[in-house]
């Protein structure tokens, strides 16, 4: 559809899938498809529902129409439409404690539940990339690049995420699978401490020889290459 681009098997709707061609017995007991924020929300209010920001990251969402795309949903199950929660803005309140949630927390039966955001839309709130020209870099076991857009990108290739920030805004963002958890890998196979490795790779000039590592240990997301593997050339 117009808000659809092309998306990572890691996103949501690529995992169900997986799960109803190669394990049918528990497809056929699904009834909801939530996200884990979306989740600990019914527990704690009893409403199913998302934000955009997450509800963006599933590959069957319209991005730009802030809805869920239909078509998309049916590529993966005619039933994914029913499971899916309601999408909320992002001000919205989810609801507030239900009375036994509230007694378990010590908290008031009163007390209002906001519906939270994914980790990176929750990291641009924290860092300020609620504005153009604001830009976040994260290096973990991933990472990413991303900021704040007031129009929708859409990139049909997927290797920018067209996700949906949590402001009501959109946020692009790119991604690889294999950052600093290659590094460690490393360092880990070789029995040596971190400062250890660090004083050898620093006697090794640019260009290390001619020596060429493909950093691809868990596949990877940018470009979208799920079944790569790492290669020392």
């Amino acid at each position: 559809s117009e808000g659809c681009c092309a998306q990572p098997p890691g996103f949501t709707a690529p995992k169900v899938l997986w799960v109803k061609n190669n394990e049918p017995e528990v497809f056929q007991l699904v009834r909801h498809v939530l996200l884990p924020n979306s989740f600990v929300n019914h527990y704690l209010t009893g409403r199913y529902c998302i934000e955009c920001g997450d509800a963006s990251g599933t590959a069957v969402m319209d991005v730009a129409r802030r809805c869920w795309d239909p078509l998309a949903a049916a590529r993966v199950d005619d039933r994914l439409m029913e499971w899916l929660p309601d999408i909320i803005a992002p001000e919205e309140v989810v609801g507030t404690l239900r009375p036994e949630v509230a007694a378990e927390l010590g908290l008031s039966s009163s007390t209002i539940v906001a519906p939270g955001g994914g980790d990176n839309m929750m990291s641009a709130l924290g860092a300020a990339a609620v504005r153009e020209g604001v830009w976040v870099v994260s290096l973990g076991t991933s990472a990413t690049l991303f900021g704040h857009s007031a129009h929708p990108i859409l990139d049909p290739s997927g290797t920018v995420a067209p996700f949906c920030d949590c402001t009501g805004a959109w946020m692009p963002l790119l991604c690889i699978m294999n950052c600093t958890a290659v590094a460690e890998d490393a360092r880990a196979s070789s029995g040596l401490s971190h400062q250890q490795i660090t004083d050898l790779a620093v006697a090794v000039p640019p260009g290390c020889h001619g020596v060429n590592f493909l950093p691809y240990l868990t596949g990877e997301r940018t470009p979208n290459w799920p079944h790569a593997t790492g290669a020392l050339l």
